[in-house]
């Protein structure tokens, strides 16, 4: 949605690597996703995540620093079913997308769960097994018989494997190695990650990354430190300029139920509501952890990481639309709050990040 411009604005801002791989991927299609790495290519920037087929959507980008060489792998496990690459072959071309990581959920149900779908399941008119210890499908969804109602989701194998096999590469080939994924799971309102991610980003540290770093929840996540090398399980939004598209797709009106002369601005009021006060009611901006964040600097000494000094953002919560979602440092106070909260949210991996003159910092 951006103007090529933009890119100018991060390479200013001081970004010079670029994991291609998320949710909007492919909203404009292949030609899209072309697009944005055809520009990239032409300004000299390093990107992965998504490429011609699976191989080169997993493969590293490269970045040459006069402190060594720097691997980037970019990857996805919230993505569109059809964004995913593919992989070629001897009579196959690969298709076109990005490096996905499939995941996949067995819903479980308790004995009392169990009776009450094949309840469900025969009023539906749907032929069920008297066979206790046999799954039960209702409502589209298959569960399987368990000592408690739980669902299980688990990262596909294939894609596990073939991330590391990456990693592993990357070591070999480069001084630091950036794993990036963009996981919204188990969801934006979730302050935990889940238990495959945490299981998956200490594999991907223990293959020989420096660091791992998840985008995508909107809000802060915990960091952890993995064998002296950290983990950021999510650094919540950085810019966040959602409201001043214009033009909006069509779509965006469908979604709304409003008429095709409506425009962006009427959009906005629709789907971002705020009470007499000028409080926001609906949407993201109904809560000033969608707009607060840390920029993290970590130090390294050889491979492990000595200290991680994170400086406190915030995004103009209440800010007018036009201001909104543009990062800036936090002020004191505000400043302070996001720290002791990111601190919070470590505690529980053993990280302890304490408030110092503006800023959070964790020593080893």
């Amino acid at each position: 949605m951006g103007s090529p411009e933009t890119l100018r604005d991060l390479v200013d801002m001081g970004f010079d690597l670029f994991n291609r791989a998320n949710n909007h991927t492919t909203d404009y299609g292949v030609e899209g996703m072309r697009l944005t790495g055809k520009l990239l290519d032409e300004w000299g920037l390093v990107h992965a995540g998504a490429g011609e087929n699976l191989g080169w959507a997993s493969r590293p980008g490269y970045l040459e620093t006069p402190k060594g060489r720097i691997a980037l792998i970019g990857m996805a496990s919230t993505h569109t079913p059809m964004s995913r690459a593919g992989r070629a072959g001897p009579t196959v071309q690969g298709r076109p997308g990005l490096n996905a990581l499939r995941l996949s959920t067995r819903h479980e149900g308790s004995p009392a769960t169990m009776e009450a779908l094949r309840e469900v399941a025969r009023a539906q008119g749907i032929e069920v097994a008297e066979d206790e210890g046999v799954p039960v499908r209702a409502f589209g969804i298959t569960v399987y018989p368990g000592d408690e109602d739980r669902s299980i989701v688990s990262l596909n194998d294939v894609d596990r494997e073939r991330v590391l096999h990456e990693v592993r590469n990357a070591t070999d080939q480069g001084d630091y190695v950036v794993a990036n994924s963009h996981s919204h799971e188990p969801g934006n309102a979730s302050m935990t990650p889940p238990d495959w991610m945490v299981e998956f980003a200490r594999q991907i540290i223990d293959e020989g990354a420096a660091t791992f770093i998840i985008h995508g929840p909107h809000q802060l996540r915990g960091v952890e430190i993995h064998n002296g090398r950290p983990i950021f399980y999510s650094l919540g939004d950085f810019i966040f300029q959602n409201e001043t598209i214009d033009p909006m797709p069509s779509d965006q009106r469908d979604r709304y139920g409003l008429p095709l002369d409506r425009l962006a601005s009427e959009i906005y009021d629709t789907r971002f509501r705020v009470d007499e006060d000028g409080n926001p009611t609906t949407g993201f901006p109904t809560d000033s952890r969608w707009y607060e964040s840390v920029v993290p600097v970590v130090t390294f000494e050889g491979s492990e990481a000595v200290e991680i000094v994170f400086h406190p953002i915030e995004l103009g919560w209440k800010a007018p639309r036009s201001q909104r979602g543009t990062p800036r440092i936090a002020p004191e106070d505000l400043g302070r709050r996001i720290i002791e909260h990111l601190a919070e949210l470590s505690r529980p991996f053993g990280t302890e990040i304490v408030y110092e003159d503006g800023v959070g910092v964790w020593r080893r």
